[in-house]
C-alpha cells in the first residue's frame, strides 16, 4: 500500500516506528499530535504490511517500508492549523452559536480572543456528553490561546482526532480546504 510516511531528519532507518498517512497534507497537519517533528521529512513509501486505521495515521516500522521517493514538505502556517481544527470540529458539532463563531472566524469577520473564549465556554457546556463538543471546545480554546501565542495554533489539530472519533470525517478534503486561500465553508 502506498502511503506518506513522516520522519524527522534521520529518515527511515532501522526498526524505528514512524507514522504513515493516506495523504501528505493530513500527515503534516496531524504531525503535532502524532510525532511532532520540528522539521519533518516526507516519503512516499510502499508499506505492504500496514494494518489499522489510516485516517489519523498508523505506525509503521521503517525496515518494512520501501521508499519510492522523498516528497516536498510544504510550510503549514499557524492559521492553516487553526482552520483545519475548526473545519474538523464543524463536521460534528452543530450548536448554532458555535457554528456562527466558527464561520465568522474562518471568514475573518471576528478573530478576537474574547469571541473564541465564549465559543469555548459554549462548547464546554456540552462537552461531558460528546466527543463532538470536546472537539469544538478544544478548537475554540486553541484559537483563543493562539491569539496570544501564535505558535500554539498547532494545538487545534487535536480536534481532528476527537472529531474523527465521534464520526468518520473526510480529513483529506478538510486538509485541502484548510490550506486553500478561498473561503473554506
Amino acid at each position: 500500500m502506498r502511503l506518506c510516511v513522516l520522519t524527522g531528519s534521520e529518515g527511515l532507518k532501522g526498526k524505528k516506528k514512524f507514522y504513515a498517512f493516506k495523504h501528505p497534507l493530513v500527515g503534516l497537519l496531524l504531525n503535532p499530535v502524532c510525532s511532532d517533528y520540528q522539521r519533518p521529512r516526507m516519503w512516499e513509501c510502499d508499506c505492504p504490511t500496514v494494518a489499522g486505521e489510516l485516517d489519523l495515521g498508523v505506525q509503521v516500522r521503517g525496515e518494512l517500508c520501501t521508499i519510492l521517493r522523498q516528497l516536498a514538505v510544504p510550510i503549514i502556517r499557524d492559521e492553516e492549523f487553526l482552520r483545519f481544527g475548526i473545519l474538523c470540529a464543524m463536521q460534528v458539532f452543530k450548536d448554532k452559536f458555535w457554528l456562527r463563531w466558527a464561520q465568522e472566524w474562518l471568514y475573518g469577520v471576528d478573530r478576537t480572543s474574547v469571541s473564541a473564549e465564549i465559543a469555548a465556554m459554549v462548547a464546554e457546556g456540552f462537552s461531558s456528553s460528546s466527543l463532538a463538543a470536546k472537539a469544538a471546545a478544544h478548537t475554540a480554546t486553541a484559537v483563543e490561546i493562539a491569539s496570544m501565542f501564535p505558535h500554539d495554533a498547532r494545538l487545534a489539530v487535536e480536534s481532528a482526532r476527537l472529531a474523527n472519533q465521534h464520526a468518520r470525517i473526510d480529513l483529506v478534503d478538510l486538509a485541502h480546504r484548510a490550506i486553500s486561500e478561498e473561503a473554506p465553508v
